[in-house]
């Protein structure tokens, strides 16, 4: 992963990214990992050498479209949350009626019929229903609320119901499959068309 992250660098390609649960646990196996006190000070000084850091929550904006990345916590099947869910509703008032995407690890919306994970509702993170309830406000313009973790593809609309990645609803809450865990189909990505007209449209493709 760091190799394919230098690659897109030296592209003048930026990346934007957001820890997950495994980068909260700090491996004993690696030795280049010894200096760090914390998984996540491993994920800061690996992912990002270069001095530049990423708190719980950041945002920026390209063009009028927002992009909110947010830190779901630790936690396999269900994240710890949002470590200040009122710096995100302060986050969402600055942005208002702005489109915008929210991209981050555990999903908010998801639905599990077996395995450990079933038991618990699917694999969210605490708090998420106050999360939905805000992505789908009028009083805001969330389009996309992206995640990984359940390494599978998967798209809700607001009222958790699965729908196609080509859905016209807004906000989707969309999956997207890990690279690297299916042998038969390794490479997945999840691509998002930007149309930028006033305003800007969008449209994720898997």
């Amino acid at each position: 992963f760091i190799l394919a992250l230098q690659r897109v660098f030296y592209q003048g390609i930026e990346v934007y990214t957001v820890p997950g649960n495994h980068d909260s646990v700090k491996p004993i196996t690696r030795t280049e990992w010894s200096l760090c006190d914390s998984g996540l000070a491993c994920y800061q000084n690996l992912i990002l050498p270069n001095g530049r850091r990423i708190d719980d929550l950041y945002s920026f904006d390209y063009e009028g479209l927002y992009f909110i990345g947010v830190y779901t916590g630790a936690g396999n099947c269900v994240g710890d949350g949002l470590s200040d869910p009122e710096e995100f509703k302060k986050e969402l008032d600055r942005i208002g009626t702005n489109p915008s995407v929210i991209f981050m690890h555990h999903p908010a919306i998801d639905e599990c019929d077996s395995g450990p994970c079933q038991w618990l509702g699917g694999q969210k993170f605490d708090g998420h229903e106050a999360f939905v309830d805000l992505c789908k406000s009028d009083k805001y313009n969330v389009q996309l609320v992206l995640a990984g973790h359940t390494h599978e593809d998967k798209v809700y609309d607001a009222d958790e119901k699965p729908v196609e990645v080509t859905s016209s609803k807004r906000p989707l809450f969309i999956q997207t499959p890990s690279v690297g865990k299916d042998p038969d189909a390794p490479f997945k990505y999840r691509w998002i068309n930007v149309y930028y007209m006033s305003p800007p449209s969008l449209s994720p493709e898997t």
